[in-house]
């Protein structure tokens, strides 16, 4: 499978995670939504480690800190598996009658890779939460 690539974001839109199927069978969608058109969406704060677990894990034989999840019709995208194990324990949450269904994520969010989009991204955090339907918070397990 290839790797998702991110396209460029105009002013004031965000990437956010669409969340379908079941937990056993997740289905994600990266959507893209303008911030002034005042799109449904849901935040998650988390850190990015996991310091209960810091050694690697093995997923799939390989020992290491990362997994790929498959983006529908667009590749597969690198995460930890920190961000693997909240997404399997949020799903539920995410796909419940009421929900938007759509979560922004700042590891999948942003290209982590361009710094001028992590700037410009990390500069709209405060409006993100902000107009966030709620926001989804991680503390562990």
């Amino acid at each position: 499978m290839t790797s998702y690539q991110y396209s460029a974001l105009s002013p004031g839109s965000i990437r956010v995670l669409a969340v379908s199927g079941t937990k056993d069978a997740p289905s994600y969608k990266i959507e893209v939504l303008n911030l002034t058109d005042k799109p449904r969406f849901e935040a998650l704060s988390y850190t990015w480690n996991d310091y209960d677990n810091e050694e690697p894990r093995a997923i799939d034989g390989n020992a290491n800190t990362y997994a790929s999840i498959p983006i529908a019709g667009a590749g597969s995208l690198k995460i930890t598996l920190h961000l693997v194990h909240i997404l399997n324990h949020i799903h539920g949450l995410l796909v419940q009658p009421g929900s938007s269904g759509r979560i922004w994520i700042d590891q999948i969010a942003v290209n982590q890779r361009d710094l001028d989009e992590r700037s410009h991204q990390v500069a709209l955090m405060q409006q993100i939460y902000g107009q966030a339907e709620r926001t989804l918070m991680w503390i562990g397990k």
